[in-house]
């Protein structure tokens, strides 16, 4: 048993007739389904007491679980079928693999073509309803501290740029939230190799420990904006073309600029060996040319 009781729950949220079977032909997937689609986004956690809540009745009513349950169960039923779609005309039995005959009076299958159309609509449908389940539990968040807790969540402040909305600010994803976790390992490269060479590692860390503490001074929030554009023209550069790696490089240098105006205010990068500014601060980037013996790649300054 599952969060799913029964099939009339999973017709719910996918087109199926009664006559499916969902015992056989749907129930030996539901474990996969959440093995890849659920776990990864929601957390083991979660679901395991959102499934021990919908399999004891007698529970007492739990109003978070009961607004989550439609969300999960959308994405669940849309990737369980998804699964179960290549196997659901194929007999197996100890005549090896048999399928419908039309013939004898049985249905006609569907067209390859068909079942792949659906098939990909599925699988689109199904992280669609991943993507419902995440806003939700983000605009929730104070609700499930289970999801807080786990590696399925998405709003983790690990640096200067965290979420999709933070990152739609700059260049439109559509707030999605899934496209956001794959660019996210490229935001942390970022970081480490581009920006902290150039503000300081300290002076990095607390950015971040404000934002964490959501207590950020006015002069950090003022080099904040530079360098979250920074970040993100860098993270798209490598999908795109390179004139966002071009405008990553002038906000970087924007940033630097603010830096070395008022070091004074910023004592941690004064301090550090990041410190470049003085009457002789050069925020040209460097050019590779035939005359210079070294070359330079992917570096904003040298």
């Amino acid at each position: 048993m599952s969060i799913f009781s029964n099939l009339e729950q999973f017709q719910e949220y996918v087109k199926v007739n009664a006559t499916l079977d969902f015992q056989k032909a749907v129930k030996p997937f539901i474990p996969d389904a959440v093995e890849h689609y659920i776990y990864p986004h929601l957390g083991e956690e979660l679901y395991n007491l959102l499934k021990n809540y919908v399999q004891t009745p007698a529970s007492a009513a739990n109003e978070k679980y009961d607004a989550l349950l439609p969300y999960v169960r959308r994405a669940l039923a849309r990737f369980t079928l998804f699964k179960a779609s290549p196997h659901l005309d194929i007999n197996v039995g100890t005549t090896g693999y048999t399928t419908a005959a039309p013939a004898t009076g049985g249905l006609a299958p569907a067209s390859a073509a068909r079942v792949e159309k659906f098939d990909k609509g599925l699988e689109v449908l199904g992280w669609d309803a991943i993507e419902t389940m995440l806003r939700f539990l983000e605009k929730n968040k104070a609700d499930y501290p289970t999801w807080i807790d786990s590696e399925a969540y998405t709003m983790n402040i690990t640096g200067l740029v965290n979420n999709a909305e933070e990152f739609d600010k700059e260049y439109k994803i559509n707030k999605s939230r899934l496209q956001f976790i794959t660019y996210r390992p490229k935001i942390n490269r970022v970081e480490t190799l581009q920006i902290k060479p150039v503000i300081s590692t300290a002076l990095f860390d607390e950015i971040v420990a404000q934002i964490k503490a959501d207590e950020l001074t006015d002069l950090n929030s003022t080099l904040l904006h530079p360098l979250r554009i920074a970040i993100i023209m860098f993270t798209v550069s490598e999908k795109e073309n390179d004139r966002y790696h071009q405008d990553a490089v002038s906000y970087l240098s924007e940033a630097r600029k603010i830096l070395d105006k008022n070091a004074a205010s910023y004592p941690l990068y004064l301090d550090s060996e990041e410190y470049r500014g003085g009457d002789d601060a050069d925020y040209t980037q460097f050019e590779n040319t035939e005359d210079n013996k070294i070359f330079v790649a992917g570096a904003p300054f040298i």
